[in-house]
């Protein structure tokens, strides 16, 4: 087995096992009895059952499945950087996974970010299959999507990046059909799809033709937005930059992603992000933000750097409780009606 894999099958206890079904440790307790059969990990002199993914995925088949639903394809991206959109990702696709469904995670960034936060280092990114192989990789630098594909957990799979999926927008300018150079990752992610309950693609803050295809391949753009002044102004470029795409490829038969927004790194003892989050809830773009908002915290940050999501990294704190609310809104928020009504 690769080292890499299955590096997110996250460890939890009894009572962290439980609040992730919705059920009482009563009943898991039941369920052990008929056959859930926990790890046990030595624990001083004795040992102590602990879950993992696994588990989840045996208890979703025997005693709580999970509804059927729609893949999502869900794009974190805004034209503005420092935003927390792979911080956000990041933490987004390991909620859904460690809850039972399926996700595959895809890092368009050159700088792999969201490849790092996944524990696989720089010198380990030379040797992965990136979307530069699937795009444009000759002989045996070619790959396809699925040779690309990662596996981090039994419900969590990456598409890593390198620096080599920076020339990916470079090459593919040269393009001559529509097809290949705007709906190239469109066609490549259908046939794979219906595998993944959830698509997150995490971009860099930047309108290259990756990014145009991500767009493409999104069924919602998820945007970040601090909630100072100064974030507000890539609102409208953004929008501008969605309306764009869509009226210049009219002929396409491409629906344009609903554009939703979260508001991120509020401070609620600071006058300027209590102002900034009430021009986002009154204002003209109101009807597209989340109800959620993130708030400033330490432990959100630092779950990225230490490569462990908040739910891991700091179970208690105000940032993974964030998670968990931000998590369960795109669970029941249904983007397909709200983008049938745009």
């Amino acid at each position: 087995m690769n080292p890499i894999e299955l590096t997110q099958n996250y460890t939890m206890n009894r009572q962290e096992f439980s609040d992730i079904l919705g059920v009482s440790q009563s009943l898991v307790i039941k369920w052990e009895k008929e056959g859930l059969a926990p790890d046990r990990l030595p624990w001083g002199k004795s040992t102590r059952r602990r879950y993992n993914i696994s588990h989840i995925l045996e208890a979703r088949e025997r005693f709580r499945p999970l509804s059927k639903r729609t893949p999502l394809s869900i794009f974190f991206w805004l034209v503005k950087g420092g935003v927390g959109k792979t911080t956000l990702s990041f933490n987004l696709a390991g909620a859904l996974s460690r809850i039972g469904y399926r996700v595959l995670a895809i890092d368009l960034d050159g700088q792999s970010h969201l490849t790092t936060c996944f524990g696989i280092p720089n010198a380990d990114e030379e040797n992965l299959n990136t979307l530069w192989n699937v795009f444009y990789g000759e002989d045996d630098e070619a790959a396809s999507m699925k040779e690309t594909i990662i596996p981090l957990s039994p419900t969590l799979d990456l598409i890593p990046s390198s620096l080599d999926v920076t020339a990916v927008s470079l090459v593919i300018a040269s393009e001559t059909s529509v097809e290949r150079k705007f709906n190239r990752l469109s066609n490549l992610i259908k046939p794979i799809k219906h595998n993944y309950d959830f698509i997150i693609l995490d971009a860099p803050p930047s309108i290259d033709l990756l990014n145009v295809n991500g767009i493409f391949a999104s069924d919602v753009i998820i945007a970040p937005i601090l909630t100072d002044f100064l974030s507000h102004h890539s609102l409208s470029l953004l929008q501008e930059t969605i309306e764009t795409l869509q009226d210049y490829f009219k002929q396409i038969p491409i629906t344009a992603p609903l554009i939703k927004l979260v508001a991120n790194n509020f401070d609620i003892r600071n006058n300027i992000c209590q102002q900034s989050l009430g021009r986002l809830q009154d204002g003209n773009y109101k009807g597209q933000l989340l109800k959620t908002v993130i708030s400033r915290s330490t432990h959100l940050a630092e779950s990225a750097k230490n490569m462990s999501p908040v739910f891991t990294f700091a179970p208690k704190s105000n940032g993974a409780n964030d998670i968990h609310a931000f998590t369960q809104e795109i669970i029941n928020t249904n983007f397909e009606v709200l983008n049938n009504a745009q």
